[in-house]
Order: structure tokens, then C-alpha cells, then sequence
């Protein structure tokens, strides 16, 4: 929002800028969540995990568009001036309570269900006909009435009832459809099916839920109010293109978040029976000395349950497209524009190593460079007592210096350097 009020307004190709990005990627990460987790569990093709991946990062682009559509209107008062930012903010939480607490939560149940019936949609086709399919609802007194009709519908994949009334079949839908035996269950009349699905969602906002997540390779609905329409065959797969046509120009802008999407991609290089885990950016030469040290200082804090990312560096970090992504959190404090090596839940620390053979010039040396990047430094142990380190800390800190926390890397380990342990070593 201070990226909108600085900008005076909001144009749809801004979507790929920085602050804009984020939001639409913070979005994205969350309706995300339920196919990253069904793809650790259970084996996914990997070319399906990308397609419905892609299809959320549409959603997630496009409501993005919306939302700041409607933020932008607010940025003027009644006589045409521009309002002062506390008071736009203050106008903008009606919109963000909407669409990222309200409207959020319903997409991603509804992304949870869709996920899980798109690939058991992809396992049942294997089997073709040799099973049926049976829609069951959740069978308790909070079930809506037009989806208990559809309770106990038995048809085989095959039956075009599928194509249109697969669950979830509304927001915050909790049917589901399972895999039966073959006459073990009668089947259902496929034209009385059809007509129960069509009343179950007959609503003209209903209407959007008629699709098969599976066959349409689709997490959310090619209908909804968000996605543009008349897209046919546009270079951009989304739209006729239409240069002055804002959806067109939010959509060309979405496309390119998504070719550098792959830049942005993350992989877990470590992971601990008590949820810790190590990600690193897969832009990262994971093959250098630096790497490996880092690498080695963020394991420290992930096997204590953390979860710890390796974010990459950048030559130009005011100039890069991807800077506010991955540091934007770091707006607002001194240490916007750097690039500290890891971040550790919300908090970002600096790995320093050394160079030189002389240990009081390469401890000065790794305290000087790292705290340009950050207040909490991993610094390589020099081989100097721990009492002329931490003299020469409380000196800093005398001096004006921000240091909030110094860890020594011993081998595969860290020990605390500052703050002191409660127990004075």
C-alpha cells in the first residue's frame, strides 16, 4: 500500500513490480500450501504439480489485480486530492479483511478439496470403468440441502455427470467422491443425477463450480469472477489481447511473474523429524565452499525445529525485479538494499568467512562486513578466546554499533558469542 499511495495509483503492469509481486506471491504461497503438502505426501507426476501450481499462481495474480483495483479507488478524497497515507490505510483494511481473511480462507478450503479431487481424478482414470465413483457428503446436520440430493450418486467415470459436479461443488464445500466397487452399490439414473447436480448448483454464483478439477488439470474454477473472459487463443493463453484492455495488461504482466517464477523456486536441501528443514533458492550455486559453510551454520538452528532459507545475492538489489520477494521484509529497517545470507523464521543473520592468517584481522574484518548486511552475523571461528572476542563486541556496541546477536561456527557447530549465556560463559 505505500508502493500504491507513492505511485499515486495502481496500473495493472505494476503487478510485477516488487511490492506488488510480493502480495500476489504471499498469495499464492498460501493457496499453494495444500498441493505442496499432498505432493510430500503421496506421489505426484510432477507435470501435474506444475500445472495446478500454474493455475493457482493465475488465481492468486488475478485476485491480486482486484484487490488493487479497488485499493486504488480510495486514494482520493472527495474533491479529487490525494488522502494522506495513515488515512488510506485506514480505509484499506475494510479491503484486506475482505479478500485476504474472508475470501482467503473459503479459497483455501476450497483449493484443499479441488487439490485432493484432482489427483485422485488422475488415479481413477487409470482404472478406467472397472470401478465406480459414489459422491458422499460430510453426513452431519451442517450439510447444505441441494448437495445431501447428490449424497449416494453412483456412476462410473465415464458418466458426463462427472464432468461438471466433481466436489468441492461451492465455497467451503466438504462433499467428497470416493472409488466403489463395481455392484456393490446400485447405480444412479445419469439423467437424474445431472438434473440434481444442475438445482444443487443452479445460482447464477453457484454456476462457476461446474467444472472436474482433474480433466480440466483446473484447482479453481475457469469461471470465476476473477479470470477475464473472451480469452480464446491469445499469445498470452489468457486473453485476445488487447493492449488498453487493463486485464490484458494484468495478464501479460502475471505471465511474466510466472516465466521467472523458476528463479524464485525453492528446495528443501535438509529436513528433521521435529518440522526444522533447510530451503535454499534454486538460483543459488549450491556447489561453492560459501554454500556449504552457510549451509552448515543454517542446519544449526534447523535442527532445532526451525525453518531456515538460504536466500540468494544480488549484484544491483535496488534495480532487481525480485529484490522486495525475497528481502522485503527488510523495508523500513537500515538494511534495505543488502542481502543477508539466511533467514531464520522472520530473522535474518549474515555468514562471514575470512581469508587472511592473521586472526585479529579476520575477526575485525568478518565484524565489519557483516554488519553492514545485518545485526546478527554466523562468522567463522578465527581461533582468538572468547573473552578478547566479546571485549572487542562490548567496544562496538560502545561505539554506536546495532549488534544484536554473534554466533562462532566451530566445524559443524555454533556457540553463542553474543548475547552472553545466562550463566556468564
Amino acid at each position: 500500500m505505500e508502493y500504491l499511495h507513492k505511485h499515486k495509483g495502481y496500473k495493472p503492469d505494476m503487478l510485477s513490480d516488487g511490492p506488488l509481486r510480493g502480495l500476489m506471491e504471499a498469495t499464492h504461497g498460501t493457496l499453494a500450501e495444500p498441493l505442496q503438502k499432498l505432493s510430500v505426501s503421496q506421489e505426484i507426476p510432477p507435470e501435474l504439480t506444475a500445472t495446478l501450481d500454474e493455475n493457482i499462481f493465475w488465481f492468486s495474480g488475478f485476485k491480486t489485480h482486484h484487490e488493487l483495483v479497488e485499493a486504488s479507488r480510495l486514494l482520493k478524497d472527495s474533491s479529487g486530492g490525494f488522502k494522506p497515507f495513515e488515512q488510506f490505510m485506514r480505509e484499506v483494511r475494510a479491503i484486506d479483511n475482505t479478500y485476504n481473511r474472508n475470501y482467503l480462507q473459503a479459497e483455501y478450503n476450497f483449493a484443499t478439496a479441488s487439490t485432493q479431487m484432482a489427483v485422485k481424478w488422475k488415479e481413477w482414470e487409470k482404472d478406467g470403468d472397472r470401478y465406480d465413483l459414489q459422491y458422499r457428503t460430510a453426513g452431519d446436520n451442517r450439510v447444505r440441502e441441494e448437495h445431501a440430493a447428490l449424497d449416494g450418486t453412483t456412476l462410473p467415470p465415464s458418466d458426463p455427470f462427472w464432468n461438471h459436479y466433481l466436489p468441492p461443488n461451492g465455497w467451503n464445500c466438504r462433499c467428497t467422491t470416493v472409488q466403489v466397487r463395481k455392484g456393490k452399490y446400485p447405480r444412479s439414473d445419469s439423467k437424474e443425477a445431472i438434473a440434481r447436480g444442475q438445482a444443487c448448483t443452479a445460482k447464477p454464483k453457484q454456476q462457476i463450480f461446474r467444472f472436474n478439477p482433474g480433466k480440466q488439470e483446473k484447482i479453481f474454477p475457469p469461471k470465476h469472477p476473477y479470470f477475464p473472459k473472451g480469452c480464446g487463443d491469445c499469445k498470452y493463453k489468457q486473453l485476445s489481447y488487447d493492449p488498453k484492455n487493463p486485464n490484458c495488461q494484468a495478464c501479460k504482466a502475471i505471465q511474466k511473474c510466472i516465466d521467472r517464477a523458476p528463479l524464485l523456486a525453492k528446495v528443501t536441501v535438509k529436513e528433521y523429524k521435529n518440522g526444522g528443514k533447510v530451503e535454499a533458492y534454486s538460483i543459488i550455486d549450491k556447489t561453492t565452499d560459501d554454500y556449504k559453510r552457510i549451509e552448515k551454520a543454517a542446519s544449526k538452528f534447523a535442527r532445532e525445529g526451525k525453518v531456515v532459507v538460504i536466500t540468494p545475492k544480488f549484484d544491483s538489489p535496488q534495480n532487481c525485479p525480485d529484490y522486495d520477494v525475497i528481502y522485503g521484509s527488510l523495508k523500513g529497517t537500515e538494511y534495505y538494499g543488502k542481502c543477508p545470507d539466511f533467514k531464520v523464521g522472520e530473522t535474518w543473520y549474515e555468514h562471514e568467512g575470512f581469508t587472511t592468517a592473521k586472526p585479529k584481522r579476520a575477526f575485525r574484518n568478518m565484524m565489519t562486513n557483516g554488519l553492514i548486511q545485518c545485526d546478527r552475523l554466523v562468522i567463522e571461528d578465527p581461533g582468538l578466546t572468547k573473552r578478547y572476542m566479546q571485549r572487542s563486541i562490548g567496544e562496538r556496541i560502545k561505539r554506536g554499533e546495532n549488534i544484536k546477536e554473534i554466533w562462532i561456527k566451530k566445524g559443524s557447530d555454533l556457540e553463542l558469542l553474543y548475547p552472553k549465556n545466562t550463566d556468564g560463559q
